[in-house]
C-alpha cells in the first residue's frame, strides 16, 4: 500500500539498488555477489527474489532508469511468494499438492 511505498522511498533507493543488482548479472545467466564475481544459485536467487519484490514498490521499475536504452530496465516478473520462494501464481497449486488429504 502507499504507506509502505512511503517508508521503503526513505529507507532504500530502489532505482539504485536495482543497477546494482543488475550490474551483478553475468554473461553467462545469473547473478553473483559483486560485479565480475562468478555467478551462484543462491545470489541469482537473491537477486531475482529482489527484482519480483521491487516490482510491487518501485512504479518506475519499468522505466529506462539510467538513460542507456537497454532492455534490462524492462523487467517483468511475476509476483513472489516470501514464504515458499516461489511465483505468487503458483502457490494455490504447490498447497493443493503438498497439503496432506
Amino acid at each position: 500500500d502507499g504507506e509502505q511505498q512511503s517508508v521503503l522511498d526513505h529507507l532504500l533507493d530502489l532505482t539504485s539498488l536495482k543497477e546494482y543488482v543488475l550490474s551483478c548479472q553475468t554473461d553467462m545467466g545469473g547473478f553473483s555477489k559483486t560485479f565480475g564475481a562468478a555467478p551462484d544459485l543462491l545470489h541469482s536467487f537473491y537477486s531475482l527474489a529482489w527484482l519480483s519484490l521491487s516490482n510491487s514498490y518501485d512504479h518506475n521499475i519499468h522505466d529506462d532508469t539510467d538513460g542507456d536504452n537497454d532492455d534490462r530496465d524492462n523487467i517483468s516478473l511475476l509476483q513472489l511468494d516470501c514464504a515458499l520462494g516461489i511465483p505468487l501464481d503458483r502457490t494455490a497449486i504447490f498447497q493443493k499438492v503438498f497439503t496432506a488429504p
